[in-house]
């Protein structure tokens, strides 16, 4: 297994390097909760702004070149293990052509930049089931005042009519889960040996094994153990015009926060079992490539939870 090699720092010298492993996704799949269990360790260093950098993918970022980024992490203490954790880096820059065939945009390929940048780093991916995460998806853009659509299934039926897809929406939760359409960049731009994959549905219910098994991948103390708290709980606004109304600038005053927070309930309902096999028969075939892919079978996944 290969191990990072971020070198302490010498006294007085202060060369601050660049981030030697990424959470690069899926988004609400965890990827929070694996930030708060490993920033806890003494011997990882995260930029202290913001979870989510996104620099690989926001062309205005990246546009600042490599030095604005190094620049994120200049309080960093000679930490062996240095992080970004960035989900939307997990399928930006893939498209598709006339043909329906995918394609990737090089003025938005999140994947090739970071293994342009980044080639030594370590790559983690947390899995979830696709269909839960589509539904928690939804959800999501619900509450953000971004979903038109008003039940689940109205927006995945939109998908498979054609009336959603990914060159005129962000709201295609069937093309976002897609697992081996966008694990198959990673691998074709990393080593295997240098991407691994967490499924959400087993590491949850043993988050000590988790951590340790990517301390050891990152070459720092695997006995140290974190509280293990889950993060990014999901919710479900009661009203969804004021969630509309606080889903853009709104919702960045003091105003919009106090409505958003009494608008939340927590939770959301259980998906059907019909809308459930739905995208399940939708995402049957792209199963079983990331099955081949990862060379395990995803059994977990066949019923809801």
């Amino acid at each position: 297994m290969t191990q990072l090699t971020t070198a302490k720092p010498s006294a007085g010298v202060g060369v601050v390097p660049l981030p030697n492993f990424l959470i690069v996704g899926a988004s609400r799949s965890g990827t929070t909760t694996l930030h708060g269990f490993l920033k806890q360790h003494p011997d990882v260093h995260f930029f202290a702004g913001r979870q989510e950098l996104q620099f690989f993918h926001r062309e205005s970022e990246y546009r600042q070149g490599l030095d604005a980024y190094r620049r994120l992490f200049c309080d960093w203490q000679g930490e062996r293990a240095i992080g970004d954790v960035s989900p939307p880096y997990f399928f930006h820059g893939i498209t598709q052509d006339a043909q329906g065939r995918h394609r990737w945009d090089p003025h938005d390929d999140a994947p090739a930049r970071v293994a342009k940048h980044l080639p030594a780093a370590q790559i983690l991916i947390t899995l979830r089931n696709p269909v839960e995460r589509a539904y928690s998806q939804y959800w999501k853009a619900v509450r953000n005042g971004k979903e038109t659509a008003r039940t689940f299934r109205e927006a995945i039926e939109l998908e498979l009519a054609g009336k959603r897809n990914e060159q005129n929406s962000a709201l295609c939760w069937i093309y976002k889960n897609r697992y081996s359409v966008h694990l198959s960049r990673w691998l074709a731009l990393f080593p295997r040996e240098r991407v691994e994959f967490f499924i959400f549905e087993r590491w949850t219910k043993n988050p000590a094994e988790l951590m340790q098994r990517i301390c050891s991948r990152l070459g720092i103390d695997a006995s140290f153990q974190p509280s293990y708290e889950p993060k990014n709980s999901g919710w479900t606004p009661r009203s969804r015009s004021v969630a509309w109304m606080t889903g853009g600038w709104m919702g960045r005053t003091s105003l919009g926060r106090r409505l958003r927070h009494a608008n939340r309930r927590a939770g959301y309902p259980r998906i059907t079992a019909a809308d459930y096999r739905l995208v399940a028969e939708a995402l049957s075939d792209d199963r079983q490539r990331l099955e081949t892919l990862l060379d395990e079978k995803l059994d977990l996944w066949s019923t809801p939870l």
